[in-house]
């Protein structure tokens, strides 16, 4: 058997990991490996994680359900991330937020699916704070379009070769919302990290694999990283957004661009359902185009779906 490694960076979450032990605790496939990166936590999280790699002790004597407990002084969940993708000992791995409860069928599926592919998919199921569900859009060998429109990859939807995350650099640590976003362009092009005093590109196409069950449990709150609101992070959606336009510029896809230009617009169209013009008209990649007003209208009145409209005008 392959090895796996869950890779989950953990922030003041005392509250919730119980939780998130309960449901590791059911992982059934062997040998795997469970990496928890502290970045600075101020209550007994760390603590907490320490007591449960203790705990797999018991249950697996033979090591082959194990974990770690790692620290991250630089701030963020991509920078946590890195720092256990660099130590993770599994020949393949995947990501997992600390307040979210892990399928624990989910690793036997995922490897029976990746075959010999560099990254599979899958989908995710969200849980509301009204306590309702939804489940978020995916599908089998999406383009890199249809992430632009559809967010179709995000931090737990995936598991990959440990060595294929590292190859295109890893997680963005300058970005502090959407860092799953603009991860996922470059899972789907191969593409490596821009470094921001170089404009080289190396670039393959992975080979992709599609796992269609529906998994774990995500849960949105009001404490989350992405805010309750569009504008609240207009600063941070802005650098998120230039980031991903020089990716998408240096693949010379035009697609993938077009798509970023009416994800934008469509991000103009929340800005000014909350009130907000001013930072609608300012917002990165704003040229004239009759089809990007269409979508931010649409938006502005309450239209939903709007990246289904977008796919189509592609």
């Amino acid at each position: 058997m392959k090895s796996v490694s869950v890779i989950i960076p953990v922030y003041n979450r005392s509250n919730t990991l119980p939780r998130l032990f309960r449901s590791l605790l059911g992982i059934t496939y062997r040998p795997v490996q469970v990496v928890f990166v502290d970045n600075g936590s101020t209550d007994s999280s760390r603590q907490l994680c320490e007591a449960f790699c203790g705990e797999l002790y018991d249950v697996s004597p033979d090591g082959s359900f194990s974990g770690m407990v790692l620290d991250c002084p630089r701030p963020g969940a991509a920078a946590a991330r890195n720092v256990g993708l660099q130590e993770a000992a599994g020949e393949y791995c995947c990501f997992f937020d600390s307040d979210d409860e892990f399928s624990a069928g989910f690793i036997p599926a995922m490897m029976a699916a990746i075959g010999t592919s560099d990254l599979c998919l899958t989908r995710t199921r969200m849980v509301l704070p009204d306590g309702s569900t939804k489940v978020r859009e995916g599908w089998a060998s999406p383009t890199l379009p249809d992430h632009i429109l559809a967010s179709l990859v995000s931090t737990q939807s995936f598991l990959a070769r440990t060595d294929y995350i590292r190859d295109i650099g890893g997680w963005d640590e300058t970005l502090r919302v959407w860092d799953d976003y603009e991860l996922g362009l470059r899972l789907l092009s191969g593409q490596y990290r821009l470094a921001r005093s170089s404009s080289s590109l190396s670039c393959h196409s992975p080979r992709l694999s599609w796992q269609p069950d529906v998994w774990h449990r995500i849960y949105q709150h009001p404490d989350s990283i992405t805010g309750a609101s569009f504008s609240e992070n207009y600063d941070r959606i802005c650098h998120a957004l230039e980031v991903m336009l020089r990716e998408s510029y240096a693949l010379f896809d035009r697609s993938a661009t077009m798509a970023l230009i009416y994800r934008t617009a469509i991000l103009r169209g929340h800005f000014r359902r909350e009130g907000h013009s001013e930072l609608a008209r300012v917002l990165p990649m704003n040229p004239p185009s009759l089809r990007g007003s269409v979508l931010e209208h649409y938006v502005k009145l309450g239209g939903r779906g709007a990246w289904r409209i977008a796919r189509w005008m592609l």
